[in-house]
């Protein structure tokens, strides 16, 4: 992580497969925690988990991850497997916002 003023980069891979390297420039222009979240739940879900296994390796309560999984659904970033409780990325979606 580099501080450079105010802006805290935060360097991850949400695609290992295409080694892509994303910057989130965390400011005083986000609405809230969740659009800083966001690409730490996408990075873990390169391999399918369920909200439980999401919220204990982001050490957040179920029920908040439930709450973030429904609104990045919503957003069209993660959908859920079938009927299972089992959440993916919308490949689909994330690749065509690389663009």
């Amino acid at each position: 992580m580099r501080v450079w003023g105010e802006r805290i980069w935060l360097k991850f891979f949400i695609f290992p497969e295409f080694i892509a390297d994303y910057s989130l420039v965390v400011n005083s222009t986000n609405k809230d925690i969740y659009e800083v979240v966001l690409p730490f739940i996408l990075h873990h879900l390169c391999q399918p988990k369920d909200a439980k296994s999401l919220a204990d390796s982001l050490k957040v309560r179920k029920i908040q991850m439930d709450d973030w999984l429904k609104r990045a659904m919503e957003e069209g970033t993660v959908r859920k497997l079938d009927k299972s409780s089992v959440y993916v990325l919308n490949q689909a979606d994330t690749q065509l916002s690389l663009l």
